[in-house]
């Protein structure tokens, strides 16, 4: 009998990647290499943001709202 390849569901989220590599036990290092990476993305994502705003508001002379990046990490939700 061929072997059968099982589907898989794309996880949606952040949480549901940590989830599951919590559940399949993963080694902690790893996790915790994946949860930097994603709070480095995260706070690249917000800098890319703030530098798209800084230059709306250099053309257009208004003063919009500018996100500041949190604090927390992503191990503050687990």
């Amino acid at each position: 009998m061929a072997n059968r390849r099982k589907t898989i569901r794309v996880p949606t989220s952040y949480i549901e990647i940590m989830d599951r590599l919590i559940e399949q036990k993963i080694i902690p290092c790893y996790a915790e290499a994946v949860r930097n990476a994603l709070d480095r993305s995260i706070l690249r994502d917000l800098k890319i943001y703030n530098e798209y705003q800084r230059k709306i508001m250099e053309n257009e002379g208004e003063n919009l709202n500018i996100i500041e990046p949190k604090q927390k990490k992503m191990d503050d939700f687990f």
